[in-house]
């Protein structure tokens, strides 16, 4: 993950409200400023989040106004970041189709022998209590939403060791290879040699600094530096790294990142591939079946159907509109040529009614696959029984 590559929407994966802006705000306010799409989900509220000593104190002794008060502290960090698109996981369409909401709560942390665990006092409905296979669905259900060039959450070790991070980095890359999108962990600061993007953040330093003071009940920030509500203190640094761990499952990224000369010469294969179709179609159109049916035609129905299945499975395995159109067009070009009348006076596309059905018929196929807005995100979504409540928000 870079800034600068060509992304158009990025999907944020956090465990509570004030991670975000901690481990990645400064990137999120960036890629904002790019002019590209940012969605941040956040899969619990922090409700067991530990509150700074002071005016805030008292929501400690309640998990309610906690809860409440956390929520209000995300919307005003998001809002300093820049980010308009946001939802907790669960919610609001991020929930397996057929599914009633659920909330996921937050887990707390423990230390056992050396390593963190949910925290004793965590509810049965925390987010590390929970299916992992019903959280991972719930996140398809959110990707799709989003419909994102590239997820981005924590390590294996979740950055620190929280269990409910661990568990969103793991869910949150399983969704991601399942979906064959992209997906970055976040690199913490120890280990940034090891990082494939490291993100200059300077120019945004002092937007994150501003929405880590939105998080009064949770930290303090104290000139260059984080002072937790444990009295941990942590530098805010000037970069943010990140590792690419998953590539794609489908060739789109490959498409869209080849040499111009390999995009024309796919394009010349598949419009010599789309013109066969035509051919093939056009001379067979007039076939008619020859029995009890007799008059069927049975070639105009079956041309219609392999151009028609030839077009639409290019478009869902490239999803590369201008390699599709380039069969398109090879598609229609004999169709239209032997329409023609020819210098003897003879049509291959007769004006009968399969010859119209033939000709119209291809037209719109061969256009409303090119034109139809992002394919293979709508098969996404069939795989997943049916639309969410939030899919007028998937982008073509």
């Amino acid at each position: 993950m870079k800034v600068a590559k060509k992304l158009e929407r990025v999907l944020f994966v956090h465990a509570h409200p004030d991670d975000e802006t901690i481990s990645t705000g400064g990137t999120i306010a960036l890629l904002g400023d790019a002019g590209v799409q940012v969605s941040v989900l956040t899969c619990t509220r922090g409700e067991l989040g530990e509150v700074v000593d002071g005016p805030l104190a008292h929501l400690a002794n309640d998990s309610n106004a906690l809860t409440a008060h956390r929520i209000g502290e995300l919307d005003k960090a998001l809002k300093i970041l820049g980010v308009q698109d946001h939802w907790f996981l669960g919610e609001n369409g991020a929930r397996k189709h057929g599914l009633a909401e659920r909330r996921y709560l937050d887990s707390g942390m423990a230390w056992l022998d050396g390593r963190a665990i949910p925290a004793a006092h965590s509810d049965p409905n925390s987010f590390c209590a929970a299916d992992p296979d019903e959280i991972e669905e719930d996140l398809v259900a959110a990707i799709l939403i989003a419909n994102p060039d590239l997820v981005i959450s924590y390590d294996a070790g979740g950055g620190y060791g929280h269990p409910d991070h661990m568990r969103a980095a793991e869910v949150s890359r399983s969704a991601a290879e399942l979906l064959g999108i992209p997906f970055s962990q976040v690199v913490p600061e120890s280990d940034h040699g090891l990082a494939t993007d490291v993100v200059d953040i300077s120019a945004a330093l002092d937007r994150k600094k501003q929405a880590l003071r939105a998080y009064a009940s949770q930290l303090t920030v104290k000139g260059g530096s984080i002072v937790h509500s444990g009295g941990q203190e942590q530098e805010i640094s000037t970069v943010e790294a990140y590792l690419d761990v998953a590539q794609p499952n489908s060739a789109e990224t490959g498409w869209r990142d080849m040499g111009m000369f390999w995009k024309i010469a796919a394009g010349i294969i598949l419009a010599v591939m789309g013109a066969v179709v035509g051919i093939v179609g056009t001379i067979n159109s007039q076939v008619t079946y020859r029995g009890a049916l007799t008059g069927w035609p049975i070639g105009l129905v079956l041309g219609l159907l392999v151009s028609a299945t030839v077009l639409i499975g290019l478009r869902l395995y490239l999803d590369y509109r201008p390699l599709v159109a380039c069969a398109a067009i090879g598609f229609l070009a004999p169709i239209i040529l032997f329409s023609q009348q020819s210098f003897a006076g003879s049509v291959l596309i007769p004006t009968n009614e399969i010859g119209y059905t033939w000709f119209f018929g291809s037209i719109v196929i061969a256009i409303g696959v090119v034109v139809f807005p992002r394919l293979k995100s709508r098969a996404r979504v069939s795989m997943n029984e049916g639309p969410t409540s939030k899919q007028d928000r998937v982008q073509p």
